[in-house]
């Protein structure tokens, strides 16, 4: 056994054990591609950043979500990172599914990705806006429901970790 505080395997009677809750979601193509656009056209850099494609190695969080998109699906594609790509096939495939499980931090970034009112006001497409409000909201509620989760699994965790 390692040394805890200067004693042969014996933790302090401070130390605990504290739970990261994940959410197992489901995100289909319409979704990741509002995701995706939202981010892009954002005003925060930390959205912006979130759906960068980088340097074809490391990309941004919503990046990783549609190369997962894309890797778990059936559908065959081109061996490229482009965006060209990615939204060509978003719109061939709006209903197909990706399921991840994330943390509270990467669900609020999303949610920070869809929440420009309007944005959704400027959208011809009716349909791809009210898919907007609704992934907005069901995020919002996601974020509700982990916090909730957090808490009851961390019973004894102080405010603010």
């Amino acid at each position: 056994m390692g040394k805890v505080n200067g004693k042969q395997g014996h933790p302090t009677n401070t130390d605990t054990f504290v739970y990261e809750v994940l959410l197992n979601t489901t995100f289909t193509g319409l979704e990741l591609r509002l995701l995706f656009e939202g981010g892009r056209e954002h005003y925060d850099a930390r959205c912006r950043a979130a759906a960068h494609p980088g340097n074809g190695l490391v990309g941004g969080e919503i990046w990783g979500v549609l190369n997962q998109w894309t890797y778990y699906s059936d559908t065959l594609f081109v061996a490229e990172s482009s965006e060209t790509m990615f939204l060509r096939l978003l719109r061939e495939f709006p209903e197909r599914e990706v399921r991840m499980c994330l943390p509270f931090r990467k669900l609020d970034l999303f949610r920070k990705c869809v929440e420009m009112p309007r944005r959704y006001a400027a959208m011809e497409d009716r349909v791809e806006a009210e898919a907007s409000v609704r992934l907005y909201a069901r995020l919002g509620m996601a974020l509700r429901v982990l916090n909730e989760e957090t808490r009851r699994v961390n019973p004894e965790r102080p405010p603010g970790e």
